[in-house]
């Protein structure tokens, strides 16, 4: 999976695996999808989402006044 790579090598996050598999779950994530399965605590969870926004790997949309994180690789996927 290339884009496990990438975060792997192109940041200091902590347990990218997990990271990676949440945000294929399904199209998008919140901070809160992260800091309730206890993957990470909210601070943590919200910069790794913005890391990953900043790669290009996510597009974070305000809504309602929370942030989704769309995972654009996924809806790339899911579209084809």
């Amino acid at each position: 999976m290339y884009m496990l790579k990438a975060v792997e090598a192109d940041t200091d996050i902590q347990r990218p695996d997990q990271l990676v598999n949440a945000i294929f779950t399904q199209p998008f994530t919140k901070v809160r999808h992260l800091v309730d399965s206890r993957t990470y605590a909210e601070n943590t969870a919200r910069r790794y989402l913005e890391r990953l926004t900043g790669m290009g790997i996510l597009e974070r949309r305000e809504v309602s006044k929370g942030f989704y994180y769309l995972n654009l690789e996924l809806y790339r996927i899911l579209s084809a």
